[in-house]
């Protein structure tokens, strides 16, 4: 996929305008599962202690050479360099990608030591990481449920012999009130979203409609096993959210 060019990067804007001004605004994200949600852009900055506990705990399990993916303002990457200046001596030197030529332009700024604007599914990305982190429900950049092996594969492809993916996803069969749809040909956990947000000069910039996908522990778990990873469930959330630690065999 093409980077994110900034007339039709919300994310990215609201990156580079709240860094620039502090004002906050949001991003209004329109699913075609839940409606209408938003996204407040100081969340997009929050510092480790105000990050949900699953989070903070998955950043303490990150060491060696760590791959920031998704990483947006770089929230994750800058607490993890934080951490190894007060003395977390396992972690080592951090990358963090995003396709949003905003985004990486407000973490270079904002101190993040190598951010780089890569696709991760760009065979012409290369490196060896021991931690790949996908946080805010990263697994869902797979966009369906048949790419999620080949992210797991091309994640797996990155990852040095003792390596871990860490990541996190949400099961949102609670959405279905225990009824999920029956002879679907689609996963109950497949999405659609459009985002759309007014920067500071008025105008308002949206997205293409894109892909997402929630997927359950189960889903992951055979995903994993057909591309010969291991998976373990290692924190649970508040809102049917959990962490994976995902490994070689």
């Amino acid at each position: 996929m093409p980077h994110l060019h900034p007339s039709n990067d919300p994310m990215g804007q609201a990156i580079a305008d709240y860094w620039t001004s502090k004002i906050k605004r949001s991003i209004e994200v329109l699913s075609n599962k839940f409606g209408k949600d938003t996204i407040e852009t100081p969340h997009l900055f929050r510092a480790y202690n105000q990050m949900p506990i699953q989070e903070q705990q998955a950043l303490m399990k990150a060491e060696g050479r760590i791959l920031d993916v998704g990483a947006g303002a770089g929230c994750h990457s800058l607490a993890l360099m934080k951490m190894r200046e007060k003395g977390r001596s396992k972690i080592g030197p951090i990358t963090a990608i995003d396709q949003s030529e905003l985004s990486v332009k407000v973490m270079l700024e904002r101190g993040v030591e190598n951010a780089i604007c890569a696709d991760i599914f760009d065979e012409n990305f290369t490196g060896e990481y021991d931690t790949i982190l996908l946080m805010m429900n990263g697994l869902g950049i797979a966009g369906t449920l048949e790419n999620l092996t080949p992210l797991l594969q091309r994640l797996a492809n990155l990852l040095s012999e003792n390596g871990q993916i860490l990541a996190d996803s949400t099961d949102i069969s609670y959405f279905y009130g225990n009824k999920l749809p029956k002879n679907s040909k689609e996963y109950y956990g497949e999405c659609k979203f459009t985002m759309t947000y007014r920067n500071n000069e008025g105008k308002i910039i949206k997205s293409n409609s894109f892909p997402w996908i929630y997927p359950g522990l189960d889903v992951i778990e055979k995903a994993c096993a057909s591309c010969g990873l291991m998976c373990q469930k290692i924190a649970d959330g508040k809102s049917n959210n959990f962490t994976v630690r995902i490994t070689k065999q």
